[in-house]
């Protein structure tokens, strides 16, 4: 997707009192040949149920950040932004015979092939204000307009400024994100890491789409480099969320690339291995019967703390040792030498030296990011109610997801763990 815009689609999905959620414009059209109206691809069957969400009715305005898998490509997505507007039928000035409801309920919604979901977000909602304002929904032009400006505003880049991680934070709020979760956002992290499927719940769904995305931008360059495959899995029957590609694409599954962490295990463990004591052989009855009988009256106790001072001593480093013994030689040659204490500096300037020198480290030289979201792994910020199948497929072996529909929350067997995010449970 390297030659494609960056901007891909932008339109305009609304709901409709009979017919539900619907694309009412899209530029250029979703369909090539048609006029861009009511008519999505086979494999964004669902793409406006992502853009309206669930219990959208309930607010006023709303952002949506989801994931859809590539129509041409198997190993790419597309990311989609959507910003939810509700106003009352009033401020239509022109009004048209499917309003008969006493409010209108639309969204102006962009399909990217870059994931900069909140640098785009704060440009659509431009957009979308001034193209509520005018009271003309069948007046596009302010769309077609904003496409060919966004994208000539990204393609003016520099090619090192759009594929920098500057891009991808814009709009993600890590510090409102830490200080409401505090200790458990490592927790989150670390489900993250571990492949776990997680479901987050909450409504609006802008906080859920910031909860995720911001887990995510902690692991350097995922954003960037790591969201190729979010939203793309190889299901194991046709389902109608997911494009099916005349070509199958042939999964590769190495034993060393099954898991992002299989590499570093053994390593780790040979660590453990190498740094644990070695101890002495077990007493064999005959020296059991020896310690009790010690003439010099010690018992197993003592000489087991006999032995523990034998090791702490022979561990210490040689120029401590000569310092206790020089202080010990005063006092006589049977008293306890204190052990060796190591002091750790927690002074400011030590913690912000170390931080600057694990800064400097560029991430590519210990292997990030680190390969989360591939072989059935999704981020999907939101879903809708039309995608649970795909989460019970045997393909998908992981996931983090937001959802707004409280039929998630009843279906406990989807998740590991259930987040409100609302509550921050």
């Amino acid at each position: 997707m390297q030659n494609q815009k960056p901007v891909l689609h932008i339109l305009v999905v609304g709901f409709h009192h009979k017919k539900g959620c619907q694309v009412e414009f899209s530029y250029p059209p979703l369909v090539a040949g048609t006029e861009g109206k009511s008519e999505c691809p086979s494999g964004w069957k669902y793409l406006p149920t992502l853009a309206l969400p669930d219990g959208s009715h309930n607010f006023s305005n709303d952002f949506v950040c989801f994931n859809l898998p590539s129509l041409t490509d198997p190993e790419q997505s597309v990311y989609g932004i959507s910003c939810y507007r509700q106003i009352a039928l009033e401020e239509v000035k022109i009004r048209t015979a499917d309003l008969t409801r006493s409010t209108v309920q639309k969204s102006v919604c962009t399909l990217l092939s870059l994931p900069i979901y909140g640098y785009v977000e704060v440009k659509l909602s431009l957009i979308a204000q001034a193209f509520f304002e005018q009271g003309d929904f069948s007046a596009t032009e302010i769309l077609v307009k904003a496409y060919e400006q966004l994208n000539a505003c990204l393609v003016s880049l520099e090619p090192q400024e759009i594929g920098s991680t500057r891009l991808h934070f814009v709009g993600v709020p890590l510090r409102d994100l830490l200080l409401k979760w505090r200790h458990k956002i490592l927790i989150l992290f670390k489900l993250l890491l571990l492949q776990k499927r997680v479901v987050c719940f909450g409504s609006p769904v802008h906080p859920t789409c910031a909860l995720i995305l911001g887990i995510a931008s902690l692991h350097p360059e995922l954003i960037s480099k790591g969201f190729q495959q979010v939203a793309c899995v190889k299901t194991s029957r046709p389902m109608s969320p997911m494009p099916t590609f005349s070509t199958p694409v042939e999964e590769q599954i190495g034993d060393d690339s099954a898991s992002p962490f299989k590499t570093t295990l053994p390593s780790i463990v040979t660590e453990q291995e190498a740094n644990e004591p070695q101890h002495g052989p077990i007493a064999t009855g005959r020296e059991a019967d020896e310690l009790l009988n010690d003439p010099d009256g010690r018992s197993i106790a003592s000489a087991r703390e006999a032995h523990l001072d034998e090791m702490t001593t022979s561990s210490s480093s040689p120029s401590s040792a000569s310092s206790m013994e020089a202080a010990g030689s005063g006092t006589g040659s049977n008293q306890r030498l204190p052990a060796a204490t190591l002091m750790r500096e927690t002074s400011v300037d030590t913690i912000a030296s170390n931080f600057s020198s694990l800064y400097a480290i560029e991430p590519s030289e210990w292997g990030a990011p680190l390969r989360i979201f591939h072989e059935g792994v999704l981020c999907l910020p939101y879903i809708s109610l039309p995608y649970m199948d795909l989460l019970t497929d045997p393909s998908v072996k992981g996931y983090i997801i937001g959802a707004s529909n409280v039929l998630f929350q009843h279906k406990r067997q989807l998740a590991d763990v259930m987040i409100d995010v609302e509550s921050t449970i």
